[in-house]
C-alpha cells in the first residue's frame, strides 16, 4: 500500500523522485504526454453543469467533489507508479504553513521541489525557479495547445504563480480543526451555498473562499484557473485535501456519502463521474484503493 507522506518529511531522494516522475508524465516520448490529459479532464469536468444553468459542474460546487478528485489524483498517483514503482503522491500541509511568518519560504516552494513565486520585478508572475521554470515546462489551455501571456510570445506556456494576491493568508489549522466536527456529508441542495455540509465546507464555499477554494487564490495565477493542474502543486493540495476527507471520515464514521439517489445527476452515490465510469460508492474507501496517508492508522 502507498503511504502519501508530508511534503516536509520527503527525503532529498524522494524528492526528486517525485519530481522526475512529473516530468516523465509530461514528456511525449516517454509516456505521450498523460500529463495533458489530466489538465483537460479537470477543465472539461469543470465546465459541465450539472444541471445546464447551475454553479455545479461534473467535478466542483457538488457532493462528488471530493469523490471526484479522489478517484481523479488516484489515477495520476498510478501513472506516477508506472514510472516509480511504490511511490506516494505528497500532500502540502498548507494550514501548517500559515502559521510560518512568510509561508513563501516554506519547504513545499524549494528549489528542488516545486519552484517558488512568479516573478514579481517584471510583473509577468512568470515561475523562473526549481524543476518547472519557465523553459522546462509548458503549461496547456484545454484544448491542449499552450497559454500565450502576451502578445510577443515571450512567456508562451509559462507557469504563472502570484502568491498573496488573491488572499492574503493561507487557510489556519484552527479552520481545519472546525471542519472535523461538521456533519453531515453534504446536505440539499446540494450546491455552494449549504452550510451544513462537510464537503461544501470543505470545498470552501461557505463563507467563500475558505479551505480548498482559499488555497487555489492564495498560489493565485495558473492555479486559479479551471486549468489548475497545470501547476503540479495542484496535486499536493488535493492529496492533502483527500487526507482531510479521510481524516474526518475516520472520526464521522456513521456519516456516509449522501445523496444515494434523486440528487444532481453525477453526484449521487452510484452515479458514475464524468469523464469515468467509476462512482462515489468505489472510492468513499481510501484504503481500498491502496493508499493511505502517514497521519493516519
Amino acid at each position: 500500500m502507498a503511504v502519501r507522506k508530508n511534503v516536509k518529511s520527503l527525503t532529498a531522494t524522494e524528492k526528486q523522485q517525485f519530481v522526475q516522475a512529473v516530468l516523465a508524465l509530461k514528456d511525449n516520448n516517454r509516456t505521450g504526454n498523460k500529463y495533458n490529459q489530466y489538465v483537460k479532464w479537470h477543465a472539461d469536468a469543470s465546465v459541465m453543469q450539472t444541471p445546464t444553468g447551475s454553479t455545479r459542474s461534473a467535478a466542483h460546487g457538488g457532493p462528488s467533489f471530493l469523490a471526484w478528485h479522489r478517484e481523479y489524483i488516484r489515477r495520476f498517483e498510478l501513472d506516477l507508479q508506472a514510472i516509480v514503482p511504490g511511490i506516494g503522491l505528497p500532500y502540502w500541509d498548507w494550514a501548517a504553513d500559515a502559521a510560518l511568518t512568510n509561508p513563501a519560504t516554506a519547504p513545499v516552494w524549494a528549489t528542488d521541489f516545486m519552484g517558488g513565486n512568479g516573478d514579481t520585478t517584471d510583473g509577468s508572475y512568470v515561475v523562473k525557479t526549481g524543476p518547472f521554470a519557465y523553459g522546462k515546462w509548458v503549461v496547456m489551455n484545454e484544448k491542449g495547445a499552450p497559454i500565450q501571456y502576451n502578445s510577443n510570445g515571450t512567456y508562451t506556456g509559462a507557469l504563472k504563480r502570484q502568491f498573496a494576491a488573491g488572499v492574503s493568508t493561507l487557510p489556519n489549522q484552527a479552520t481545519v480543526d472546525a471542519l472535523m466536527s461538521v456533519t453531515p456529508y453534504d446536505s440539499s441542495p446540494w450546491d455552494g451555498t449549504v452550510s451544513l455540509s462537510h464537503r461544501n465546507r470543505l470545498e470552501g464555499w461557505f463563507n467563500s473562499p475558505q479551505l480548498h477554494n482559499r488555497v487555489h487564490r492564495w498560489v493565485g495565477q495558473t492555479m486559479r484557473l479551471s486549468v489548475s493542474p497545470n501547476d503540479p502543486v495542484f496535486f499536493l493540495h488535493h492529496s492533502n485535501i483527500d487526507r482531510l476527507w479521510a481524516m474526518w471520515q475516520a472520526r464521522n464514521s456513521t456519516q456516509g456519502y449522501v445523496p444515494v439517489s434523486n440528487g444532481p445527476v453525477g453526484h449521487n452515490l452510484n452515479d458514475p463521474m464524468f469523464p469515468w465510469t467509476t462512482t462515489p460508492a468505489q472510492v468513499v474507501n481510501h484504503r481500498s484503493l491502496g493508499y493511505s496517508y502517514d497521519t493516519l492508522p
